[in-house]
């Protein structure tokens, strides 16, 4: 977790000095969009490349969302501040 949050902070920090707000805003938008189509568990077989990764990827996303909201797991930001369903 660690190492990703650098990585992050790597790209993002000198991405802040070149970028307009509006730039910063838009790719802000669709960072968001992304991480909410992103699979929330990892899926080791799944293809890396395209065109298949860009076909399966959001599939296995929504059958993660849906396994989470039947299981209570907690996967996004707004679900920290609920407690578990028991």
């Amino acid at each position: 977790m660690r190492r990703h949050v650098t990585a992050v902070a790597e790209l993002v920090t000198p991405l802040r000095e070149v970028a307009s707000d509006a730039e910063l805003i838009r790719l802000g938008n669709r960072w968001e969009i992304a991480e909410e189509a992103a699979p929330t568990r990892p899926h080791p077989g799944t293809p890396a490349t395209p065109p298949w990764n860009r076909i399966v990827e959001p599939a296995v996303g929504v059958v993660d969302k849906l396994r989470d909201a039947v299981t209570g797991r907690r996967t996004q930001l707004a679900d920290l501040n609920r407690r578990p369903r028991q």
